[in-house]
């Protein structure tokens, strides 16, 4: 409609655009520059639509495997996430920024999010699935940061959680991995204290 349409109007198209094309996994470059589009047309008239749109477009640039892209959009919009999304969205949205916070190997600030996310549905009895799953990514992402004090009760509470599900597996690799990381510290305080007293 070009012209033709008043800004509200080619807002809508777009939006409508966005989705249609996030059904095809193979345009997700169309994707962003829809979902850009649309934000940039929602703004001053809606403000949960252009965050939303902006969040599609992080979301299809992380589908792409851009994660730098990705991170930069949502680490701008994540101040105003509650705007758009309702506890479980942004659960879903946190967790989303820290897998690609992870790939950039920003595992601290990946942590962070999991954390937060898991914080925001484990009271919601439909969602303990999620729950559980994001203790184990962020029990994993604060190994991998060092933050072995912290990975070892992340991993217990995880294995918990699995097995209130009924999951047999999830909890013996979690408590393995508590387990490993334990035995890890353990011989690198045995080293260090052999090299201090040689």
């Amino acid at each position: 409609g070009g012209d033709l349409l008043d800004r509200k109007a080619q807002a809508r198209l777009y939006s409508l655009l966005t989705e249609t094309l996030w059904r095809q996994p193979e345009r997700r470059l169309d994707v962003v520059d829809a979902a850009l589009r649309a934000a940039e047309l929602w703004e001053g008239t809606s403000e949960p639509d252009t965050l939303h749109n902006r969040f599609i477009a992080a979301r299809a640039y992380a589908q792409l495997k851009r994660h730098g892209e990705a991170a930069a959009l949502f680490d701008e919009l994540m101040p105003r996430v509650q705007v758009p999304y309702d506890e479980a969205g942004i659960a879903i949205t946190r967790e989303q920024y820290a897998d690609c916070l992870t790939q950039l190997g920003e595992h601290r600030r990946a942590a962070e999010q999991y954390l937060a996310a898991a914080t925001l549905v484990q009271n919601d009895p439909r969602n303990q699935l999620p729950h559980a799953r994001l203790a184990w990514s962020a029990a994993q992402a604060l190994q991998r940061a060092g933050l072995t004090a912290e990975a070892l009760p992340a991993y217990r509470r995880a294995a918990d959680l699995w097995g209130e599900l009924g999951n047999l597996s999830a909890p013996a690799r979690c408590l393995r991995s508590a387990a490993w990381l334990i035995g890890w510290s353990n011989s690198q305080v045995l080293v260090r204290f052999m090299l201090l007293h040689l």
